[in-house]
């Protein structure tokens, strides 16, 4: 067995919205003989991976840890991406990777354990949505998450989604899944289609009209609109884009229509508008969308709030959404 520890953070994170100690966390890096393996529980399970809650024994810590089957994996890289990925960043709102183990058959990953399930569960629980209070808070933290990766860690996160998005016991979220993540590089065109098809942003379907086209690289803006389709899920428990086929929902895509209820309030019309703007150079990037009014009177002190500030369910049963489809071997440094 060998194991890897994720080294101490030095990047910066917002003021106030810290990032527990790994003190707090027992010893890490554990072994797998640290794990109470007669107890696993399964919570979710991908394409070729499965994530099981387990215990640290000794620390009375519980992990979601993630095992993937070296046998499934075609794609090396993506893994590695994955965890180095992982290890270098840090902020509230993102679930952290404590250590990574392997053994002959599996590869395993440490993580954060986020017992208040996935916001999807939120979704279908609401009915109507989101209560828009909460949904502000919400929308504050994830938007906080990708500023920092575009910003400071330098990452295009690439699959955000309802599906992607965990709570903690005391209410906050959690962005999690990276295996489609990719660092950001000056002046590089990033051109690959990957992600959820219904949370493509317009470039990306243009891209996948015309496969042969050299241009229309994507940046880092294809994040926020899949982040603009995100909030409306919560806002308004459906997707902006539906249609019975898919080139239908690609179609509205691209024109942006966009539906909003009649009694919808209008600084949250307005900052989903902004979001999903159709042309990407005038879709505001993260750090400009964070100054909209929806956001105003929220700091980062909304990273020290306790209770949550909306229900959640104490049982989280499988959600295969929040698993990556990791699908990759010959992991000598993992």
């Amino acid at each position: 067995l060998s194991v890897s520890v994720q080294a101490p953070h030095t990047t910066t994170r917002p003021s106030g919205a810290q990032v527990p100690p790994m003190a707090n966390i027992g010893s890490p890096p554990w072994q797998l003989a640290d794990l109470d393996l007669a107890r696993e529980r399964p919570i979710g399970r991908g394409a070729n991976s499965q994530v099981f809650l387990y215990t640290a024994r000794q620390a009375g810590v519980q992990l979601a840890v993630k095992r993937i089957a070296r046998a499934t994996i075609t794609n090396p890289q993506r893994v590695l991406d994955e965890k180095s990925i992982l290890m270098s960043i840090a902020h509230p709102a993102i679930v952290r990777l404590f250590c990574t183990m392997k053994d002959d058959a599996y590869l395993y990953l440490a993580m954060e354990w986020c017992s208040g399930g996935c916001i999807t569960n939120q979704i279908e629980r609401s009915g109507s949505g989101i209560p828009l209070e909460s949904l502000r808070v919400y929308a504050y933290e994830l938007l906080s998450a990708i500023r920092y990766l575009h910003t400071t860690a330098g990452v295009l996160h690439r699959d955000i989604k309802p599906g992607n998005l965990l709570l903690t016991n005391d209410g906050h979220l959690k962005l999690c899944d990276f295996g489609l993540s990719k660092r950001i590089v000056a002046d590089a065109r990033c051109t690959t289609l990957c992600g959820t098809e219904i949370y493509w942003a317009p470039e990306m379907v243009r891209r996948h009209r015309d496969l042969s086209a050299e241009g229309a690289p994507f940046d880092d803006r294809v994040d926020i609109w899949a982040f603009g389709v995100t909030i409306y899920q919560m806002a308004f428990s459906e997707h902006p884009f539906q249609d019975a086929s898919a080139e239908g929902v690609f179609n509205k895509i691209l024109r942006g229509d966009l539906m909003f209820p009649e009694q919808c309030d209008a600084t949250l019309e307005g900052f989903l508008r902004s979001a999903m703007t159709v042309d990407q150079h005038d879709r505001p990037t993260a750090c400009e969308l964070a100054s909209h009014e929806f956001l105003k009177g929220l700091d980062d002190s909304v990273f020290r709030r306790r209770g949550p500030p909306f229900a959640h369910p104490d049982d989280t049963d499988d959600d295969e959404d929040a698993i990556d489809d990791a699908d990759q071997a010959a992991f000598d440094d993992f």
